[in-house]
């Protein structure tokens, strides 16, 4: 299997424990992220507060950087109680290549933060990696509808850099290395349901993962999955003239990959 970042489960890392995070770590676990919550609070860092987190820390975050390994599909959310601890925090993670650094704080914060920064030696491009005030300006004031403000941009941002669009249920099946064939959508024209880098993976058991559009044209994808000499393309036209041979009306067109998924053991 060729390696892309579409196996990678995105890692969302929650830094302080307090009312935005809670909310904040239900929201990420529906959509499928791998969290971790860090406070320096044994009453905050508790499975009784996060019972969704993947990992939960309790340390001073001056031991981020030993704590937390880095990697590329990390998106931090910097949310602890405290001024001093925010910079901490930011200038231990400015330097790693993490998918998205993000925030709290107003305006006047993060200006001050900002000019800390450059005093510390960061450059403007490091300080333009840096999302603060964070979220996407949604005028909410509760903790859920700041989650939602975060969470929010989390996605602009991940949908940006990726190629392909990252269905939770494909990204599991391929960490847990099923063999199978994977399907991607590689062209689209009209009003078809689904866009370009939309995947589903045809396990050799026969179980689906994932969708490249649903309805008729998935079932005979699905069925060509097993037949088609790999890897290959087809074509699968949902045009007003074809569309009722394949039981769908929503009309346009689609090109999909076929690609066989192996494991070395």
């Amino acid at each position: 299997m060729r390696e892309d970042s579409y196996a990678v489960r995105p890692h969302l890392i929650i830094l302080g424990g307090g009312h935005v995070a809670q909310p904040l770590c239900r929201l990420a676990r529906v959509m499928q992220y791998r969290i971790t919550v860090m406070d320096d609070r044994e009453e905050f860092a508790s499975p009784k507060w996060f019972p969704d987190a993947d990992e939960i820390i309790c340390a001073d975050f001056s031991e981020l950087h030993k704590r937390i390994p880095e990697g590329k599909e990390d998106y931090y959310v910097i949310i602890t109680r405290g001024h001093q601890a925010d910079q901490l925090c930011v200038e231990q993670i400015l330097p790693r290549s993490s998918a998205y650094v993000g925030m709290i704080g107003s305006r006047a914060k993060v200006t001050r933060c900002r000019q800390l920064l450059l005093e510390h030696g960061f450059s403007e491009e490091d300080l333009q990696r840096l999302h603060a005030p964070i979220g996407i300006r949604l005028g909410g004031q509760l903790p859920e509808e700041i989650a939602v403000s975060i969470l929010a941009q989390i996605v602009e941002v991940k949908s940006a850099r990726e190629k392909i669009v990252r269905d939770p249920a494909v990204a599991k099946a391929l960490e847990q290395k099923v063999p199978g064939v994977l399907l991607t959508i590689i062209e689209k024209s009209g009003s078809a349901p689904r866009g370009v880098g939309s995947r589903m993976l045809v396990a050799d058991t026969g179980e689906c993962y994932g969708s490249i559009g649903g309805g008729a044209i998935e079932y005979q994808a699905t069925k060509d999955a097993l037949t088609v000499e790999l890897p290959c393309d087809r074509h699968y036209d949902l045009s007003l003239r074809d569309a009722g041979n394949l039981g769908m009306v929503c009309g346009g067109a689609v090109t999909v990959h076929f690609e066989r998924i192996t494991y070395e053991k």
